[in-house]
């Protein structure tokens, strides 16, 4: 194996020093403001004018209101009174009310914890959409010389022991901020050797060397930004989306006392083994990291006899709060299901439509490859004669495009059946000898998901009180003519990846790695929150998945979805089969969302804390 490892890293980040050029809010919201922060994504990073010459742009969360009266509060928790560092971090304050030094400090380790997991995974395009270009350039350089060995990092972020501020300045009307981060990975690199089939040689390290990291930002226009108590309001699907969290008791859980969350556990196991040995979840706007949800994992390895063990290991590890939409007094919850379908390996007179593997042609597209004018909302795209454009939509699929290239992996009888699956993510395929295979979720042509149902209640066609999958499926039935307009007009198409069906008891793999958890898996936002993190889903007025009564359950966030949109909005995952799907198709109901914080991480989202 050759030297170069995750030490190097190190040294890389204390020689070039990482500038993060950070957007301040400035004044009152105009109306026109950004999504909330996702270090992960690339469509926090500014794209307007204002961000040209001035390096790479990342937003870390800020507080919306500073009180005048306690508005030095907060630097009293990063920089001792009387310290230079405390007055440094006043000036600051004076300059911009709205700073608020232990957030600043807290969005720093998310955006470090970021950018170590991107070098390790060789992830050059997150790279160099948070670096400047001198610093990227030292980067890719470095995974250059890795790959040209031969050599794969695996590696897990364990978590930041400590991180403070330890030097603040106005300079030249920007504000500079160097942050000293100690941290926590396990690293294990695979030399060129063991990638062929010999005795792998693993080398894993523990690191706490200090890392200093510098964010730097100038002052510009008014720019809304998130903060970990309270989420902005936001632009396209996601308007209207501000919400506080409310901490309360167990006791006021409705339900609590009589749920059984210990399937919850067994998928708690299951994500600290992805998470540990494969690869961390990344961290939701919300900023529960897989660093805060590292001792509920590890401590759920061992079993629960019962019940009321269960709940007790959660009321231990957790603490609940409530998710307050500032717009609606409730969140809103559906459910999916994973089909089973009879299907054909080849086509024939009954079994005729198809399910597609992912094309050749299809490429992901970010910032950095999308084309100018392109709908920001694609993140798949066609490659022709070099170019990026628009893939073609169901209609142009389902009529003939992809005809004669091989992507076809088994035919069903029903156009309506395959449309539901692609609704559904995924589905368990019967062969006539009985053998059965899955698929999973592969890829789409990117355009935005429309929904049938909504265009038929819009067209008078179906009552919105009565819509459900079964009253879909029965219209189209009895409109066999006009049934291809109407699935046309959802033109999101997707493409799938064929899986063994391991545990007859559980769901597919989803977003998260895992196998999805009959009725205790819940679909999130993902740009909102973490994969991993439980969340209680109560609801009045959904009475059928619990035999009448109103239901009451612990979940565990492992996936998501294009209609999932929203801090208090969940799909919950039925099961597989018919019955799971009557029971998910009539989901369409109002819902308390209470989520569960880990305890050494509450501090920070309750309402008085500084969420450092």
């Amino acid at each position: 194996m050759g030297s170069f490892d995750f030490i190097t890293f190190f040294f890389l980040i204390a020689a070039v020093v990482i500038f993060l050029q950070l957007r301040s809010v400035l004044g009152r919201r105009t109306g026109s403001e950004r999504p909330p922060f996702d270090p992960y994504s690339p469509r926090d990073i500014a794209q307007g004018p204002e961000a040209k010459d001035n390096g790479k742009v990342v937003q870390l969360p800020r507080r919306e209101t500073a009180e005048d009266e306690s508005r030095y509060a907060a630097i009293e928790t990063v920089a001792k009174a009387g310290t230079p560092l405390n007055a440094q971090l006043r000036a600051m304050t004076d300059a911009d009310p709205n700073f608020n030094p232990a957030e600043f400090l807290n969005g720093a380790k998310m955006a470090y914890e970021m950018i170590v997991m991107a070098f390790a995974d060789g992830d050059r395009k997150t790279l160099k959409g948070l670096l400047s270009r001198e610093v990227y350039e030292g980067f890719e350089a470095a995974i250059g010389e890795r790959e040209a060995k031969g050599e794969v990092v695996k590696s897990t972020f364990v978590g930041i022991d400590k991180a403070d501020i330890v030097h603040a300045e106005i300079k030249d009307a920007e504000e500079n901020i160097t942050v000293r981060i100690i941290s926590q990975l396990i690293s294990a690199t695979y030399d060129k050797q063991g990638e062929t089939g010999r005795r792998r040689r693993r080398f894993g390290c523990r690191s706490e060397r200090p890392v200093d990291f510098c964010a730097r930002y100038p002052f510009t226009r008014p720019e809304l930004e998130a903060d970990r108590h309270r989420i902005g309001k936001l632009t396209g699907k996601r308007a209207a989306m501000a919400f506080h969290l409310e901490p309360v008791s167990f006791s006021e859980l409705p339900g609590w006392s009589a749920d059984d969350p210990a399937p919850v556990i067994a998928s708690l196991r299951r994500c600290h083994r992805h998470a540990t040995e494969v690869k961390p979840y990344k961290t939701g706007s919300l900023g529960i990291s897989v660093g805060d949800l590292l001792p509920a994992f590890e401590a759920a390895g061992s079993d629960f006899s019962d019940a009321a063990a269960a709940r007790a290991f959660f009321e231990a590890q957790f603490v609940p709060f409530r998710i307050c939409p500032e717009e609606k007094r409730t969140g809103f919850v559906t459910a999916f299901y994973e089909p089973e379908i009879e299907v054909r390996a080849g086509p024939d007179a009954e079994f005729r439509f198809p399910f597609y593997r992912r094309p050749s042609d299809l490429v992901d597209i970010d910032d950095t490859n999308r084309p100018e004018g392109m709908d920001p909302y694609f993140v798949f795209g066609r490659r022709r004669d070099g170019r990026i454009e628009e893939y073609p939509d169901r209609r142009a699929i389902e009529e003939g495009f992809l005809a004669g290239r091989g992507l076809e992996i088994a035919y069903a009888r029903s156009k309506v059946d395959v449309f539901f699956v692609h609704v559904q993510g995924a589905a368990r395929l019967i062969y006539p000898d009985g053998s059965r295979r899955r698929i999973t979720y592969a890829a789409k042509t990117g355009h935005r998901f429309s929904a049938v149902g909504k265009l038929l209640i819009d067209r008078g066609e179906i009552d919105a009180a009565t819509v459900s999958m079964a009253s879909i499926r029965a219209w189209l039935a009895a409109h066999a003519d006009r049934a291809d307009e109407v699935l046309w007009h959802n033109r999101s198409f997707i493409f799938f990846r064929e899986a063994p069906v391991e545990e007859e008891g559980l769901g597919p793999v989803a977003a998260a790695k895992v196998p999805l958890e009959p009725g205790r898996s819940l679909a999130v936002d993902r740009l909102i929150h973490t994969f991993g993190v439980p969340f209680y889903v109560a609801s009045e007025t959904l009475t059928h998945l619990d035999g009448g009564h109103p239901f009451g359950r612990l979940m565990l966030a492992l996936d998501t979805g294009s209609a999932i949109v929203g801090p208090a909005r969940g799909d919950i995952f039925t099961g597989s089969g018919d019955q799971a799907g009557e029971l998910a198709g009539c989901v369409r109901n109002d819902a308390d969302f209470f989520i569960f914080v880990p305890r050494a991480a509450a501090v920070r989202y309750r309402p008085q804390s500084s969420h450092g």
